[in-house]
């Protein structure tokens, strides 16, 4: 009698919650894209800060077995081996038994179980169904990719009609990382800087997605070129960009290129994302086995997400991050700290952002480089104001002037660039 009670009692209680948060959502209807097929009338809920999708429509896109206990409040997800357990109206979630925390709660509406949306594009998600997921809020379309597509090969990034010598920036694969000296040579000018900027994600890799659609790999390389238009211009140092086009480029190659051409710094421009709207800032990371805090350790997990895309046994992945995370590259955490300071310093005195964040995490990209090495994520696309601001031309080229300002102050202070003059 007591447990009958308990669960009438519980249930009430889940009838006038959702009721409550019924007055306060918007429905609508979103496509899904999968592999083999296409599935029209999922249902998403928009609320205050978050999007929602039932755990009845992520069984069908996963072809997952879901268990409701409603006594508990708790909801269980089977598939692919793992186990997620959900926890109505709470931040929190198991995964194979191990804890963590959303930014946004579970819900109960109408008698269903919504999960914030995001959920699916995380890292962990990722592992469980073993593919890529995104949603892209422009075209209310969210896509699971299972098999991504092949990498670029050699030919399409260096065609036989391409006349190496006469390209200013170039992008290339792992098979063709040779290439880069015949175009960029290892020896450099006396007293000229040679920098590498990599703008980050690229070709398949489309990284976050604003709410308006913005692709963070367009900002990236927008960024990037005007930033090495600045360096070139105002200061005179010379810089190749990883890729000037929408190509995919392996996270391990970014660094090598700067390895190979010699380079005196190398800088992966990024946007950043997170669960939370609210979320917003400017911050600059350099390597670390551990990373700062949990919110440094999510965006580095986000960043490494390519690796699923690189086709890359895991075990060989794992043999390569140990080789390259040697004494050599932390000869130089030291001059990327100093530098991702006085960048962070310089941006809050010539923005309004305040305190830009300076975080360490193990950052793949940044791995191997035997230079100073930064990660810049210069606004976050799923805060709807800093979205408005990277659309804007003037706002990009006004970040990457005070990007290239400190640079230049830098090296100034440490009497490696030639002498010039801020404009």
């Amino acid at each position: 009698m007591k447990k009958k009670n308990t669960y009438l009692l519980f249930s009430l209680f889940l009838f006038l919650f959702s009721t409550r948060l019924n007055a306060e959502i918007v429905e609508k209807k979103i496509k899904v894209v999968l592999d083999e097929k296409t599935l029209t009338g999922i249902k998403l809920i928009t609320g205050e800060e978050a999007d929602y999708i039932s755990l009845d429509d992520v069984k069908k896109i996963y072809d997952a077995k879901v268990h409701w206990y409603p006594v508990s409040g708790k909801v269980t997800l089977n598939l692919n081996g793992s186990k997620v357990e959900f926890l109505v109206e709470t931040k929190r979630i198991l995964v194979n038994g191990i804890q963590r925390k959303l930014d946004d709660p579970i819900k109960l509406i109408n008698d269903e179980v919504f999960i914030p949306i995001n959920l699916l594009e995380g890292p962990s998600w990722q592992k469980i169904t073993a593919g890529r997921t995104s949603w892209d809020w422009s075209k209310d379309t969210l896509t699971f990719t299972r098999k991504p597509p092949p990498s670029v090969t050699t030919e399409q990034l260096f065609p036989q009609t391409t006349d190496l010598s006469s390209i200013p920036a170039v992008g290339v694969s792992s098979i063709s990382l040779s290439k880069i000296e015949q175009v960029f040579p290892t020896e450099k000018k006396k007293n000229i800087l040679r920098i590498v900027i990599d703008p980050g994600h690229g070709g398949k890799d489309p990284g976050a997605i604003g709410r308006r659609g913005t692709k963070e790999k367009e900002i990236n390389l927008i960024v990037a070129k005007e930033l090495a238009n600045i360096l070139r211009g105002n200061y005179g140092y010379e810089v190749i960009l990883t890729r000037k086009d929408d190509i995919f480029l392996p996270l391990y190659d970014r660094a090598e290129i700067a390895n190979r051409v010699n380079a005196d710094l190398f800088v992966s421009i990024h946007c950043n994302a997170s669960r939370s709207r609210k979320l917003n800032g400017f911050e600059v990371y350099f390597l670390s086995e551990k990373a700062t805090d949990s919110e440094a350790e999510e965006v580095a997990l986000r960043e490494n997400a390519a690796l699923a895309l690189e086709e890359i046994p895991s075990w060989k992945q794992k043999e390569i991050e140990k080789i390259l995370y040697s004494m050599e590259t932390n000869v130089f955490l030291n001059q990327s700290s100093e530098l991702a300071g006085l960048l962070a310093q310089h941006i809050e005195k010539k923005t309004e952002i305040i305190n830009p964040r300076v975080r360490q995490a193990s950052f793949s990209v940044l791995r191997g480089a035997r230079m100073p090495a930064i990660l810049v994520e210069v606004g976050f696309l799923t805060y709807r104001n800093e979205e408005t601001k990277l659309r804007s031309q003037k706002y990009r080229k006004q970040i990457a002037k005070y990007l290239a300002e400190s640079i230049y102050q830098y090296y100034q202070k440490n009497n490696n660039s030639k002498k010039a003059s801020i404009q």
